[in-house]
């Protein structure tokens, strides 16, 4: 069946009876269906668009065995330092 003959049997069956009514449901039914193709292709603009954000590791660096450096840093910035725990002193002579 041809879409416009559709329509004009569709119109035939309510819109000849009800033509007021019949075009406030057709521009309800229209207004929805636009805003769902719009918000449908907002969604699909939002994913294209979305921005990656690396999680925020912040704290005290910690290091395992003997003399093991400790790192720390946002990303940008890295500080290599050694731990601070305990520093050997120099025997006196």
């Amino acid at each position: 069946m041809n879409p416009v003959d559709w329509l004009k049997a569709l119109y035939e069956t309510f819109g000849v009876s009800y033509p007021r009514v019949s075009m406030v449901v057709v521009i309800l039914l229209g207004g929805t269906f636009s805003g769902l193709v719009w918000h449908f292709a907002a969604r699909q603009v939002e994913k294209d668009h979305q921005v990656l954000t690396a999680p925020s590791v912040t704290g005290p660096a910690s290091t395992v065995g003997q003399q093991s450096p400790a790192i720390t840093g946002s990303g940008n910035q890295v500080t290599y330092s050694e731990p601070s725990s305990k520093k050997k002193e120099k025997p006196r002579k």
